[in-house]
């Protein structure tokens, strides 16, 4: 396998498809031609000039070579989609149960051909639908109107910890992400009583995550039966129970009692004091202090530790807005951040970047709070009563 960059050649299709993409994604979503064509040039120069001139291998370990090899060794077999049950044996006997990721590398080899650059490629092109749908769900559930609705998604486009696992590493996280991100926007259909278009989003994309992460599916389904035992959302209450204890069930029954006490025995033997694992869950990285491996995070490091004030002061915010939606989107993180503070080997940014989005979300609360009171003090403009607006949206919760 190639560990050294690749001719410029080999970039020319998978940056082409970058630009066009996140321009394409970007003007439809903000209108905004100037931004739309310098972040779609970031994209795609940040790609090129990574994979054509700095890329060694460096950052690459056993997992994402892994994942590729398993990847080549399908496109060989030419598993598709379509003949996934005919390939099923060689696909569970090469990648196991969780192989979705390895199809996803192998559609990427069809596309740009071998390389580490391939399913990076397509990881990159996953950015733009995360900021798309990020700053609708900003714009109707956070009171992100205007010129901030362009903010957010811009902000999510470009924002370094997505830029760096995107564009860096051949992972399965941003892949997760945006399944996070999925899930999340059908959730406000599914608070709007429209069960059947929120099944159209959150049914494939839990099916997707339970073969990439299966417990991510399963810590969805606890959020949102603490957010119906909490006496939240009365307005389709019945529905919703219904929903929930359907999915419980669904999960409950695919992963089996034995799978279920096995993952709980694991979650025991490497349970982490959970004052201490919050602490390091947040801070991990230390900036200017990663491992070799990991030193393409050192400036989403640094910026981590900047905002988290913003973000504290961010999740106050919401838990004002006193919504549904709201109180389920404080009860999600809540329930991812508590098993990844309390369960050692999922401490670490890989899987602070599925909460990514969230994180995004509180601190952008707090900036615009900030600059609400800034222009207040400067006699500008008065702050815009955002929140009311989402409140009134929704019936007032």
């Amino acid at each position: 396998m190639t560990l050294h960059p690749f001719p410029l050649t080999d970039l020319f299709l998978p940056a082409t498809l970058i630009f066009l993409f996140t321009a394409g994604i970007a003007l439809h979503a903000t209108r905004a031609v100037g931004w739309s064509l310098v972040s779609a040039v970031f994209k795609a120069g940040f790609f090129v000039l990574y994979f054509g001139y700095v890329f060694h291998g460096e950052y690459s370990k056993l997992d994402d070579l892994s994942y590729l090899n398993q990847a080549a060794l399908f496109a060989y077999n030419g598993v598709t989609f379509w003949n996934i049950f005919q390939h099923l044996p060689l696909i569970v006997g090469v990648a196991g149960g969780h192989f979705i990721y390895q199809i996803f590398c192998t559609y990427a080899l069809y596309m740009f051909g071998p390389g580490y650059f391939a399913p990076v490629a397509l990881n990159i092109l996953l950015s733009p639908v995360i900021a798309a749908l990020g700053c609708k769900i900003a714009e109707i559930e956070f009171g992100f109107t205007g010129p901030w609705r362009a903010v957010v998604f811009f902000v999510l486009l470009l924002d370094p910890a997505i830029v760096a696992w995107s564009g860096v590493y051949n992972g399965k996280d941003v892949l997760v992400l945006l399944g996070h991100v999925v899930i999340l926007y059908g959730f406000m259909f599914l608070y709007r009583g429209q069960m059947l278009r929120a099944a159209g989003f959150i049914g494939p994309a839990a099916c997707i995550l339970f073969f990439l992460r299966f417990y991510v599916p399963v810590l969805f389904v606890v959020a949102f039966m603490l957010f119906i035992l909490m006496g939240a959302g009365r307005r389709h209450l019945g529905r919703l129970l219904l929903v929930g204890s359907a999915g419980l069930a669904g999960i409950l029954a695919v992963i089996g009692p034995g799978r279920i006490l096995s993952n709980v025995a694991k979650l025991r033997s490497d349970f982490v004091n959970p004052a201490y694992g919050l602490i390091h869950f947040f801070l991990t990285p230390i900036p200017f202090n990663t491992d070799l491996g990991y030193r393409f995070l050192e400036i989403p490091a640094v910026l981590n530790w900047l905002f988290l004030p913003l973000l504290a002061w961010g999740v106050v915010l919401v838990a004002r807005l006193r919504t549904p939606y709201s109180k389920f989107f404080l009860i999600y993180f809540a329930v991812f951040v508590s098993l990844y503070s309390t369960y050692g080997e999922l401490q670490g940014p890989r899987h602070r970047l599925q909460l990514e989005f969230a994180m995004v979300i509180f601190v952008m609360l707090a900036v615009r709070a900030l600059a609400h009171a800034a222009l207040k003090q400067g006699g500008g403009m008065p702050p815009s009563s955002d929140g009311q607006h989402v409140l009134a949206a929704h019936d007032g919760g």
